[in-house]
């Protein structure tokens, strides 16, 4: 693992093949459009995985600088093909809370699909919001855990653009 901000960086990763059964045949669809066309395969990837070391980072700099370094990572080494994240971080669901970990990825190309449900995403969504704890346990938000893809054309487009 690189260290490279808010969240370590694992170059030698890649998103998993999984991901085209996991939502539907319009998102196995999109994800095979998205890893085929716009990325140029799912192998290899950086994927990212934060480290609660940088919990003070944790916020719209630490991420801007986080993607300005990946953007380095990326010029470094030309076989990667971008940076892949999965959390209940991206989930569409929590909308403004998380803005600042996926807005620059989601205005600059990067694609999320939805993975699933998982047991210990579940409980780190709930454990320190008791408005989501609340939601769940009317029945108003299952947390689950979808998958930033962002290519690697697209994060270098954005570094140039911004820097």
């Amino acid at each position: 693992m690189l260290p490279c901000g808010v969240e370590a960086a694992d170059p030698a990763s890649g998103v998993p093949r999984r991901l085209l059964f996991s939502g539907g045949l319009r998102q196995g669809l999109a994800v095979a459009w998205h890893m085929l066309v716009r990325c140029g395969g799912f192998r290899p990837f950086v994927e990212l995985h934060f480290d609660r070391r940088d919990i003070d980072r944790f916020n719209a700099e630490g991420y801007t600088a986080l993607y300005h370094n990946l953007a380095a990572l990326l010029r470094a080494n030309p076989s990667l093909r971008g940076v892949m994240s999965a959390s209940w971080w991206h989930d569409p669901a929590l909308s403004d809370a998380f803005d600042f970990v996926h807005n620059i990825p989601r205005q600059h190309g990067a694609a999320f699909f939805r993975v699933g449900e998982d047991a210990h995403a579940a409980a780190d969504a709930l454990r320190f919001s008791p408005e989501r704890q609340q939601l769940h346990a009317q029945g108003r938000y299952r947390p689950a855990v979808w998958m930033m893809v962002w290519s690697c054309r697209d994060l270098l487009r954005w570094d140039e653009a911004s820097s």
